[in-house]
């Protein structure tokens, strides 16, 4: 497991991937966790090293090649990994993840199904950072199922959540081995929802075109109007396709 920073020149004539300079304590080593840019800094949040799981805020200053970690006020998301996170303004939107905690389980070992859903998150927090304080946003409306492995995407006045491995993707993966009927269970796979920042709604999102497959592990890289999914997992395929949702 790694926490080391590296950097990519996309200028065409070079093409080249350096070990950035760094000072200040980095991160401790871990993986499902996010990274996202603003005001000339990048915001890591959470993640999971295989025995931990985190919910630290730690900053790497671009213009002064240094980390260090932020003090928050508010309530913090719970330690999760495997969360999808954007960046709407000045606030960062932390959205699901998955957290497996130790004391419940020691709790809970003659219900081990109830409390393996719980693992599954589905909140949605707020860090203004502006001010380094945590905020939980009250939604209104039907919110996606539980989930990790997902993307949230800023456009158009919408977070858009695409893909992840929900509580009920093991059933769905049982069914397609099963029945071989991949079409039906699509039809009623929730792996695509909008929440409207003005009313703060959720919703099932409408949309025309191929439906991509299902998947979770992708990424999603905004472009003007347009949101770009590559990859990812299909159940236990793993996937090298481009979608791309015209959501303008």
């Amino acid at each position: 497991m790694y926490n080391d920073l590296y950097t990519f020149d996309p200028d065409p004539k070079k093409f080249i991937w350096l070990l950035a300079n760094e000072t200040g304590e980095a991160p401790s080593p871990r993986y499902g966790h996010t990274a996202n840019l603003y005001n000339k800094k990048m915001y890591v949040f959470g993640g999971w090293n295989g025995k931990t799981y985190f919910n630290d805020v730690i900053i790497y200053d671009l213009e002064k090649s240094a980390w260090n970690k932020l003090d928050t006020a508010g309530q913090p998301p719970v330690p999760r990994q495997g969360h999808a996170s954007c960046v709407v303004g000045h606030n960062l939107i932390i959205q699901g993840g998955f957290y497996f905690d130790d004391e419940k389980y020691k709790k809970s070992k003659n219900n081990y199904g109830t409390f393996l859903r719980s693992c599954y998150l589905n909140d949605i927090k707020l860090l203004d950072l502006k001010e380094n304080t945590w905020v939980q946003l009250r939604t209104n409306g039907q919110p996606p199922l539980p989930r990790f492995g997902h993307t949230l995407s800023f456009v158009n006045n919408q977070l858009i959540i695409f893909g992840g491995w929900s509580i009920n993707s093991g059933r769905k993966f049982n069914e397609i081995s099963a029945n071989d009927n991949e079409k039906k269970v699509y039809e009623e796979t929730d792996y695509f929802y909008s929440l409207n920042t003005s009313d703060l709604m959720w919703s099932k999102s409408n949309f025309g075109g191929n439906l991509p497959t299902n998947r979770y592990g992708h990424t999603a890289t905004v472009f003007r109007h347009n949101i770009l999914y590559f990859g990812g997992w299909e159940f236990g395929k793993a996937l090298n396709d481009i979608n791309i949702l015209l959501a303008k």
